[in-house]
């Protein structure tokens, strides 16, 4: 398990289960482009991916908390 993967199962970022590929792969792929990348422009790089079921708050703080290990490693 990747440390992305990880953050979503602690941050509660597992939603329905349809959106979950696109957005560990195109949260990785933000990452690895930009590993400083502004949380606050998370929902802009990530809006590829539509859930109908909720917010992706939780999504974004997996992505920041992924971010956050990345850089202290």
């Amino acid at each position: 398990m990747t440390a992305l993967q990880a953050a979503f199962l602690e941050c509660g970022g597992w939603q329905c289960g349809n959106l979950h590929s696109g957005m560990i792969l195109g949260a990785c792929h933000l990452l690895n482009k930009n590993p400083e990348a502004d949380p606050g422009r998370y929902p802009r790089r990530l809006s590829g991916n539509l859930c109908r079921c909720t917010g992706y708050i939780q999504i974004f703080e997996a992505v920041a908390q992924a971010a956050r290990r990345r850089a202290s490693a």
